[in-house]
């Protein structure tokens, strides 16, 4: 039970369960499907579920609390956070690490932790000079700037990504998400944000926030201004689920991740380039720093809102971060916690577009290998952690690799893979090995080479060989070694 203590006996009101119901015939998405109390919740703003438990923290505790969904009191659970010196805020779980990703609280809230079920929070990456750079949150007052606490983050298995979402924000960022090293202060890598303020210049419809909330006015003697402020943030295939608690009254909303439209690009050769160019993103801003005049967004951020598909509304008092669920009842919801009320409410989502732990299930039934630590070689020391499946076309398959000072190597798309037993004797198959492209730095076309073997217990007798070649092929970084610090793990199963 790892270092999961039980909470003391309390006598916990009936509230708990009584509110948790399945769901009617005939409900619709957007329909309350249930409310659970949280056990120990004060404020706070972070919601996540594992397929099994919901857990949440308070902000400016470090305690990651767990509880079942049907609100039970006997499944409560708490254990302290070691290794985030301000806790964690938002929270996102994500099934191919069988870990979370969280944001550091007040004064922390630019470190994005990796966090496993026994509290460990590791650093991972940090987000302050890539938001500053694009475009500060986007926001306008009473709010100019990013806030704090961090309400919204998501993980994202279909582009191995995490989304985050500092508070009052209209602007939602998407960065790859990176394995913990022993480099510290590794700056992540941004490769998209999406906007829920800006209209579509190539269309008469408007797709914002504000289109939906109109005006709020935060008391502050700024009078009303657009209500484009985000929180919560929940990512399946193909779907961006957005909460805003501002929204008069509270909603959340499903986006397409593609933009709605592609833009004309007339003789702009940088809209030209990016259009609709494969594979479609929300809208990264090709001039992040705005140094042409006048400041402000370039033309191809002005395209931003990707397809609202629909609005729900939130029937408490404020929702702050979401999470899919599409396991616990007989339909998909989106569980959102809310900020005041210590409460977590699951409401009825589309089939298919809420599936938890990323938007892609891992297929418990399909062979495959994970794992990570590091290997050395002629390139230094590679940091590294996997999911790759023996079949490349079975889904979710990543790669990540970090080395040097800043270093990073982010596989997009598995091209072939294999498996075997190495050696030809071992009694199963414990070996992959397989290919794919990425992003280095950021810069795409790079290519990937993987062999890893699993040779059982210690793990410091698996071993790893990894190269990374250049866009026209060319071997460029090499390691190959026995594990050190980490662990092979070869799933059996159908290929």
């Amino acid at each position: 039970m790892g270092r999961w203590t039980r909470v003391a006996a309390v006598v916990l009101p009936l509230l708990a369960l009584a509110l948790f119901a399945a769901p009617s015939a005939g409900a619709q998405p957007g329909t309350l499907v249930s409310t659970v109390k949280l056990p120990d919740a004060s404020i706070g703003v972070s919601v996540a579920f594992d397929g099994h438990y919901l857990y949440y923290t308070n902000e400016g505790e470090g305690i990651l609390h767990r509880i079942a969904p049907n609100g039970d009191p006997a499944t409560h659970f708490d254990v302290p956070i070691i290794g985030a010196p301000s806790g964690i805020d938002a929270l996102s779980y994500d099934a191919t690490r069988d870990r979370f990703w969280g944001a550091g609280g007040l004064g922390d809230e630019k470190t994005i932790y990796l966090i496993d079920k026994n509290g460990l929070a590791t650093p991972a990456f940090t987000v302050d000079v890539q938001v500053l750079g694009y475009r500060n949150c986007d926001n306008t007052p009473p709010f100019p700037g990013c806030g704090s606490p961090v309400d919204g983050l998501a993980y994202d298995a279909e582009h191995d990504t995490v989304w985050y979402s500092p508070d009052q924000s209209a602007r939602v960022y998407e960065f790859d998400a990176i394995e913990p090293n022993t480099i510290t202060g590794l700056a992540g890598y941004l490769v998209d944000f999406f906007d829920v303020n800006d209209k579509n210049p190539q269309t008469t419809k408007d797709e914002s926030f504000s289109a939906k909330c109109g005006l709020f006015d935060f008391g502050t003697g700024e009078g009303p201004v657009p209500e484009n402020f985000n929180s919560g943030v929940a990512s399946s295939a193909g779907h961006l689920y957005l909460a805003s608690p501002d929204c008069t009254p509270p909603t959340f909303f499903d986006y397409s991740k593609n933009p709605a439209y592609c833009p004309n690009p007339g003789n702009n050769a940088v809209l030209a380039a990016i259009a609709c160019a494969p594979p479609s993103k929300p809208c990264l801003d090709p001039n992040p720093f705005n140094l042409s005049p006048p400041p402000g967004d370039t033309p191809l951020a002005e395209v931003c809102p990707g397809h609202q598909v629909a609005s729900y509304l939130y029937a408490a008092t404020r929702p702050e971060d979401i999470e899919c669920d599409d396991v616990t009842f007989n339909v998909d919801v989106m569980w959102i916690r809310d900020e005041i009320d210590g409460t977590a409410q699951a409401y009825e989502v589309p089939t298919g577009t809420c599936i938890f732990g990323g938007g892609i299930r891992v297929q418990e039934t399909k062979s495959r290998m994970t794992g990570g630590g590091y290997i050395t070689g002629l390139s230094g020391t590679a940091y590294h952690g996997f999911m790759t499946h023996c079949n490349s076309n079975v889904q979710p398959n990543r790669l990540q690799v970090s080395w040097g000072n800043g270093m990073h190597f982010h596989m997009t798309n598995a091209q072939s893979a294999a498996c075997d037993k190495n050696p030809p004797t071992a009694a199963t198959n414990n070996h992959i090995h397989g290919n794919g492209i990425g992003r280095l730095n950021g810069q795409p076309n790079w290519q990937v080479e993987w062999d890893f073997t699993d040779n059982g217990e210690p793990s410091t007798l698996d071993h790893g060989k990894i190269t990374i070649k250049n866009p026209a092929g060319l071997p460029v970084y090499t390691w190959e070694s026995n594990l050190v610090g980490g662990n092979y793990q070869f799933h059996p199963g159908q290929s």
